[in-house]
C-alpha cells in the first residue's frame, strides 16, 4: 500500500510542478535565483485613458502617466495626441491607441 502511494506522488509530481499558474497565483522555480526575473518578450500594453486639451496643448493620460508629444512610456514614443487617439511609435512602427475601442474617426 505504502508503495502505491509513493508511486503515485512520484508520478504526480513532475506534472504538479510543470504548471506555473495554479488557482492564479504564479509558483516560482525553486530552481532559479530569488530575485530572478526572466526578460519579458511581449511589448508592453498602453492604456489610453484620457485626453486633456489645455492653453499650452494636448496631454494624454497613458498607463497612468501624463504625457505629451514626444514623452516615452512603456518602451514607446508618444508622436501624436489627437481627439480620440494618440499615435504611438513602437519598435518601429507607428500604432493609434483608441480613447475607448469603439470610438473611431
Amino acid at each position: 500500500m505504502h508503495v502505491l502511494v509513493i508511486f503515485a506522488l512520484v508520478v504526480a509530481l513532475p506534472a504538479i510542478a510543470a504548471k506555473q499558474n495554479v488557482n492564479g497565483e504564479y509558483l516560482r522555480d525553486p530552481t532559479q535565483p530569488l530575485f530572478f526575473s526572466a526578460p519579458s518578450s511581449q511589448k508592453q500594453t498602453l492604456k489610453l485613458q484620457g485626453i486633456v486639451k489645455r492653453d499650452s496643448g494636448k496631454e494624454a493620460i497613458v498607463n497612468g502617466k501624463r504625457v505629451q508629444v514626444g514623452s516615452a512610456v512603456a518602451g514607446a514614443r508618444i508622436v501624436a495626441i489627437e481627439e480620440k487617439y494618440i499615435l504611438v511609435l513602437q519598435n518601429g512602427s507607428e500604432t493609434k491607441i483608441w480613447l475607448r475601442p469603439s470610438v473611431r474617426d
